[in-house]
């Protein structure tokens, strides 16, 4: 089944290159952003496979590993990358964000000219996909570099299917198919796309009549959707993402459907104020989702009697569907709704939009002039709203502003207050997280590493003992509890807590930092050969903990393994990127040269 007409020619390079050079203008103030402490942690400066640049061991891991909630191996092997050029400088992975989105911008342009065949309708709906304030948070955020790559490869996707359309080979199909995969092992969410490609089959191919073999072509296409749906349920119950009832009832995320669907339409147009997160509102009156149901099921039959404008079905139907695996049906996290999911389900909306105003703006100036009103808008809102990402303070701030009863951002604000040891501020804002959320493990965690800081053991303690008794099989209240036995001089108090803590899954850093210390209290002890084992599985664990290496240098020292501790020395350097400490270490060993 193919197209018989070809499109018109009519889209000029020089568009393509001015709405490339546009879109990386507008977000280019990012580059001038920190990281986040919001997944940025998990996704680049805390991860060891990460941080490290492409190594071998990093690539093994990238491809197998279906931890942090998805199986995104490209995701995880474009972080190395960004670490193996620009080290842990965010400018760089700023940079790479804001290129990526570009490119996407002008991926759109052509994938919907070659669709479409409507050069200027094309570039307008490509626009007010790229600027629009809802991508600020997929592109400000170093961690969702996951949503730009699944875009670029599900663009391209789209593109290389309008050719496919009219000149059906196994080349092309594979370009599809190919195109798909890399997609979804870029985040799984674009497991939609057959979906899309159906849609496309109806307006503005026209090529679904009869439906069957219009099925029949994408079944490789729903295996490959299949065996991703699989591996993230997997990856996202190992993660613990998956929500269970006793976090959110079945019937309060069920009654978030239809609201969230409305409430993302309304930031379509009107996308203020916007925040990194959205929580559930559990007060939610019974009349906020009968009344969303009724809205989106009459835009639908709306939609749907307007046969004669079939973009609108197209674009409505489009949104509706590759908004699906995010509005909550499994739900995963706890936000209520986020504006990173719509990267790539607002295509659709752009569409109806922008075909819609063609239509009904007959007259080429006024519909000029109306689409330029509408973009500098929305360029100007981009601007503003990618201000608020200059760091953690400044991100977390804001969105209390937005959404002031959110215990997570109320915890991650005051982590951010903590690392820049503002401790006294930090304490009220995980107080107040608890106070919101009574059990909230994270925050009293944190509380409790407050604590330590301020040398308050005893309320430290107190804090501790309540989270290892709410998680008895949590690694972290026992790290921190060996800490406070360290400072208050309990060894041995200290060495049990450490070892208990190791037996319960832990993330890497945690582990490399947990065996440096058991390390340090058996060579206090004489215990040389002991340690030497702990500082091992510490580097093993993370090879950039700097303290982890010297401890090992001066065990081997300790055993008069000069030769050895010289190697690990210049192998240590080179792992930690330089680490001063060790350079003077060698120095010191070296001697005068």
């Amino acid at each position: 089944m193919k197209v018989k007409s070809a499109p018109p020619a009519g889209l000029k390079s020089s568009h393509a290159l001015l709405l490339g050079l546009l879109v990386f203008l507008l977000f280019a103030g990012t580059f001038g952003n920190g990281f986040i402490n919001l997944d940025d942690t998990e996704y680049v400066y805390e991860n060891p496979h990460v941080r490290q640049g492409i190594t071998a061991g990093g690539l093994g891991w990238a491809l197998t590993s279906v931890g942090y909630y998805y199986w995104q191996p490209l995701t995880w092997i474009s972080h190395m990358l960004d670490c193996e050029f620009y080290g842990l400088k965010p400018a760089g992975h700023h940079f790479t964000n804001v290129v990526l989105h570009s490119i996407n911008a002008v991926l759109l342009l052509l994938a919907l000219y070659r669709l479409t065949g409507s050069p200027m309708k094309a570039l307008v709906a490509s626009a007010v996909f790229a600027v629009h304030p809802l991508r600020v948070e997929s592109v400000a955020w170093i961690a969702e570099r996951k949503d730009l790559l699944a875009g670029t490869f599900f663009i391209a996707g789209l593109a290389a299917y309008a050719g496919y359309a009219r000149r059906p080979s196994r080349s092309t199909y594979a370009m599809v198919l190919g195109s798909y995969f890399l997609a979804l092992a870029s985040k799984p969410t674009a497991i939609t796309f057959p979906f899309v490609l159906l849609l496309l089959d109806y307006w503005p191919l026209a090529r679904w009549r009869p439906v069957w073999p219009a099925i029949r072509e994408k079944l490789p296409m729903f295996g490959l959707a299949a065996g991703s749906a699989i591996l993230t349920f997997i990856g996202q119950k190992q993660a613990g993402a998956v929500v269970t009832g006793q976090e959110l009832s079945l019937g309060l995320r069920w009654a978030n459907i239809p609201v969230s669907y409305a409430k993302y339409a309304a930031k379509f147009l009107f996308p203020y104020p916007l925040a990194v997160y959205y929580p559930y509102d559990k007060a939610m009156p019974a009349w906020q989702p009968a009344a969303a149901i009724l809205l989106v099921a009459a835009l639908t039959f709306l939609c749907w009697r307007l046969r004669a404008r079939p973009y609108l079905l197209t674009g409505w139907l489009w949104f509706l569907g590759l908004m699906a695996p995010m509005v909550g049906v499994v739900q995963v996290g706890l936000q209520a709704y986020a504006d990173r999911f719509t990267y790539l389900p607002m295509i659709g909306l752009a569409i109806a939009m922008v075909w819609l105003c063609a239509d009904l703006l007959k007259h080429s100036r006024r519909a000029s002039q109306f689409a330029a009103v509408i973009l500098a808008v929305l360029a100007a809102l981009s601007w503003i709203q990618t201000g608020y990402w200059k760091d953690s303070l400044t991100l977390l701030s804001h969105t209390i502003s937005v959404a002031p009863h959110s215990p997570l951002i109320r915890n991650n604000l005051g982590s951010a207050l903590f690392e820049q040891r503002r401790v006294d501020e930090a304490i009220p804002h995980f107080q107040e997280a608890i106070r919101l959320s009574p059990g909230y493990t994270t925050a009293m965690t944190n509380l409790g590493m407050a604590y330590v800081h301020k040398q308050d053991l005893a309320q430290a303690r107190r804090v501790l003992e309540e989270v290892a008794r709410l998680q008895p099989q949590a690694s972290k209240p026992h790290l921190l509890m060996g800490m406070v036995a360290m400072e208050s001089g309990e060894a041995d108090s200290a060495l049990s807590h450490y070892q208990q803590a190791l037996k319960y899954p832990m993330p890497p850093t945690d582990a490399a930092a947990t065996h440096n210390d058991i390390g340090m209290i058996l060579a206090k002890r004489g215990r040389i050969g002991e340690a030497l084992a702990q500082f091992r599985a510490a580097v093993q664990f993370n090879q950039g903990l700097a303290a982890a290496h010297r401890n090992l240098v001066n065990a081997l020292l300790d055993q008069n393994e000069t030769d050895q501790a010289l190697r690990h020395l210049h192998y240590a350097i080179t792992v930690t990127r330089g680490d001063p400490e060790l350079r003077k270490l060698l120095d010191s060993l070296q001697g005068p040269r």
